[in-house]
C-alpha cells in the first residue's frame, strides 16, 4: 500500500501526458483500468489524482466537449464518482455505473440533443419527421433523468413544428410534448419555470382552434397531461383565451378536466 501511494502520482501524471493520443488499443487504457479496479478491490484509498483521471476518461470518451464543463460537471457529482476504501466491490461496481451513466447524459445534453434540435429545421420533410421521432423516443427513455435546462431547450423547437407543412410531423411534434410534459419530475420547479409553462400553453392553446378537429382533440389531449404539472396556471392561460377561440367547446372541456382533478393537485 505504501508503495501504490509513493507512485500512484507520478504514474498518473504519465498517464496524463499521452491521454489525448489513445486508441481503443492503447496499453494506457488496460493501466488506468488496471489501477481502477486493483484500487477497489484491495480497498487501497484512492488518491486525490483520481479527480483527474475521472476528467481524463469522460475528455477520452467525448473529446468534443470542452474539458472545463468536463470538470465542473465531474466535481459537482464526484460523490457518484469515488467510492470510500470502507464501500465493497459491490458498491464499486454501482459507482462506476453510475459515473458512466452520468457522463452519458451530459453528451447527450450538450452534443447530440441539440444535433437533433438543428434538424428540426431541415429542408426534407422525412429530416425533420425522423428529428421529431428521435426527440419523442429521448424524451420518453431519458426525459426523467435530463436537467430542467436541457428540457426548457427542447419544447420550444418542437413547438415550431405545430406549424409544418406535414401533418405527421405535427401529430409526432405533438406526441412528442405530451412526452415531453409527462417527464418533468420534482425537479422541475413549476413556480420557477412558469414563464416556460405559460408560454408552452399559450402556444397549444392557440393550436386549440386549429380547423382540423383531429388537432384539436390531440392538442387536448397533451394540454390535460399539462394540468397536471401546473393546473392554476393553464386553467387562468384557459380562461383568458376561451371567448376568442371559434368556439368554446375543447376548452370547456379542458376546465372541466382540470376541475375533475383532485384537491391537491390544484391547490397552489
Amino acid at each position: 500500500m505504501e508503495l501504490y501511494r509513493q507512485h500512484m502520482g507520478q504514474l498518473l501524471d504519465w498517464l496524463a501526458a499521452s491521454v489525448n493520443t489513445w486508441s481503443s488499443y492503447s496499453p494506457q487504457r488496460l493501466q488506468l483500468n488496471i489501477i481502477v479496479i486493483q484500487s477497489g478491490q484491495n480497498h487501497v484509498p484512492l488518491p486525490r489524482e483520481m479527480h483527474t483521471v475521472s476528467v481524463f476518461v469522460l475528455n477520452f470518451s467525448f473529446p468534443d466537449i470542452k474539458q472545463e464543463k468536463l470538470l465542473s460537471h465531474f466535481i459537482k457529482h464526484q460523490d457518484k464518482f469515488i467510492v470510500t476504501p470502507a464501500e465493497q466491490p459491490e458498491a464499486i461496481e454501482a459507482a462506476t455505473r453510475a459515473g458512466g451513466i452520468r457522463a452519458l447524459l451530459l453528451c447527450l445534453e450538450e452534443k447530440l440533443i441539440p444535433l437533433v434540435l438543428s434538424a428540426l429545421d431541415e429542408d426534407s420533410q422525412m429530416g425533420r419527421l425522423l428529428a421529431c421521432r428521435s426527440l419523442s423516443t429521448t424524451v420518453r427513455l431519458i426525459g426523467t433523468s435530463l436537467h430542467p435546462e436541457a428540457l426548457n431547450k427542447i419544447y420550444p423547437e418542437l413547438l415550431k413544428r405545430l406549424d409544418d407543412s406535414s401533418e405527421e410531423v405535427r401529430s409526432v411534434a405533438l406526441q412528442a410534448l405530451g412526452l415531453w410534459l409527462t417527464s418533468l419530475t420534482k425537479d422541475y420547479n413549476p413556480e420557477f419555470c412558469t414563464p416556460h409553462l405559460q408560454f408552452l400553453f399559450q402556444q397549444l392553446l392557440l393550436h386549440l382552434d386549429d380547423p382540423d378537429s383531429s388537432v384539436q382533440e390531440q392538442v387536448l389531449e397533451v394540454l390535460k397531461k399539462g394540468s397536471l404539472v401546473h393546473p392554476t396556471l393553464l386553467r387562468r392561460e384557459v380562461e383568458a383565451v376561451r371567448d376568442k377561440q371559434r368556439s368554446p367547446l375543447y376548452c370547456d372541456q379542458l376546465l372541466q378536466h382540470i376541475s375533475s382533478l383532485p384537491t391537491e393537485t390544484t391547490a397552489e
